[in-house]
């Protein structure tokens, strides 16, 4: 469980790769969506950020909470593309945007 994030926050999302079980650095695209719900009223959030590579096998992107984002359930997405437009790796967890507290 992670802890709520804010509107407007910075967020660091970090990822380990591994292959058969050794850490390893994927060379294909990979992509970091943070998506949030759809409510009445409010436009879906999604946002894309690109990943650094820290060390073998060891991930991290920024993203920033946007302001218009509701409080509720978001989920941050990691996508590796391969060369086949079929072959994707995909690892998800879910984040909560809480509030604006005054």
């Amino acid at each position: 469980m992670s802890l709520p994030y804010s509107p407007g926050q910075s967020a660091r999302f970090t990822a380990t790769a591994q292959l058969l079980g050794a850490l390893y650095t994927p060379t294909a695209t990979i992509t970091v969506t943070l998506h949030g719900p759809l409510t009445r009223g409010a436009t879906k959030i999604t946002q894309t950020a690109t990943p650094i590579v820290d060390s073998l096998g060891q991930l991290h992107a920024d993203m920033i909470i946007p302001q218009s984002a509701v409080p509720g359930p978001y989920t941050v997405r990691w996508l590796v593309l391969g060369s086949d437009a079929a072959d994707t790796t995909l690892a998800e967890w879910p984040i909560t945007v809480s509030p604006l507290s005054y």
